[in-house]
């Protein structure tokens, strides 16, 4: 288990578990370059943005099996998306998580800039996530 001061967890080991049917990685990250990887990334976009929708649709409807739905359908078409590209979802997803874990809670709202008096911000401790060096641990060329 990670924890920060703020008391946000990530059971890593589930996490990993959760990943496991996912292919390795075997390819240098990379944005589409023909005609028919771009359709393709713009349709899974188009997709997640559907998936979306009914997530909020399912807000408005208090339905938390519509919910748990839309969640698990964007992960797996980002989770898609990523495999696609090249990108090392765990290794990224890590080094976004560790950046997040630096930001703590504001002391109220005026501090958010969401004005949500149980927000996060980036205070002196903040570490911005680097996924640049992330990708190119994996021979990206960005």
């Amino acid at each position: 288990m990670i924890e920060n001061e703020v008391g946000l967890t990530l059971a890593s080991e589930q996490f990993n578990t959760d990943l496991r049917g996912i292919p390795p990685f075997d390819q240098i990250p990379r944005m589409p370059k023909t005609s028919e990887e771009q359709l393709r990334l713009t349709k899974r976009l188009f997709h997640i943005n559907e998936e979306l929708e009914e997530a909020y649709e399912a807000k408005a409807n208090d339905d938390i099996v519509g919910m748990a739905d839309a969640m698990a359908d964007i992960v797996y078409l980002a989770l898609g998306i990523c495999h696609d590209l090249g990108i090392p979802f765990k290794e990224v997803y890590a080094e976004i998580h560790r950046s997040n874990m630096s930001k703590e809670r504001v002391k109220d709202a005026s501090e958010s800039k969401r004005g949500d008096p149980n927000d996060l911000k980036k205070g002196p401790a903040f570490s911005p996530a680097d996924v640049k060096s992330v990708l190119q641990a994996f021979n990206a060329d960005v």
